[in-house]
């Protein structure tokens, strides 16, 4: 789709495949844009936190460079304090 020159618009609810396929993304909060842009600069480790409750990072995959959305765990304790 790249080399077509082409804008597609897609939902979607996984954040790696959003990562790996998206040039830019927007992320809705209950029904609130809250961020837009290139996926490094969206899904920031506060915002994933803050929307969906969970740690997170965006890092360069290992193979394509590409960003790649990686869970750390659930906000609140380490699961070893649980």
């Amino acid at each position: 789709m790249r080399g077509l020159g082409l804008t597609t618009i897609a939902a979607l609810h996984d954040l790696d495949h959003a990562t790996a396929c998206c040039d830019r993304l927007v992320l809705l909060h209950t029904g609130r844009v809250v961020g837009a842009g290139t996926p490094r600069d969206v899904l920031t480790a506060e915002r994933v936190t803050a929307v969906f409750g969970v740690r997170g990072a965006i890092v360069a995959h290992p193979l394509t460079g590409r960003p790649h959305f990686v869970t750390a765990s659930v906000t609140g304790d380490p699961p070893a304090a649980r």
